[in-house]
């Protein structure tokens, strides 16, 4: 094993931003999970709507509802149902 001497003031100065830079990886990781509650995935997004998930992927196709794909699942987000079923119901209304 080699030994590396640094002085004081610097290993302080590595110190705080390793410090920080951890701050800032708890903070993201703590936004991607609770971002990760806003999506759904096609099971929900059904009963959600009270659709089939044949109908589910007529919309899909139409790109009446904006969609994701993680590997070979398909992810909505929630916010993104709840406009369409909204639009939808404004035009049937008027």
């Amino acid at each position: 094993m080699e030994i590396v001497t640094i002085e004081a003031q610097t290993f302080l100065e590595m110190n705080r931003v390793l410090e920080a830079l951890a701050k800032k990886v708890r903070e993201i990781c703590g936004e991607n999970s609770r971002s990760m509650d806003d999506w759904i995935d096609n099971q929900e997004a059904c009963m959600l709507m009270g659709v089939s998930p044949g109908k589910l992927l007529q919309l899909r196709r139409r790109r009446a509802v904006p969609y994701s794909h993680i590997d070979r699942k398909v992810y909505y987000r929630r916010q993104d149902i709840i406009r369409f079923m909204e639009n939808t119901i404004r035009q049937v209304i008027l």
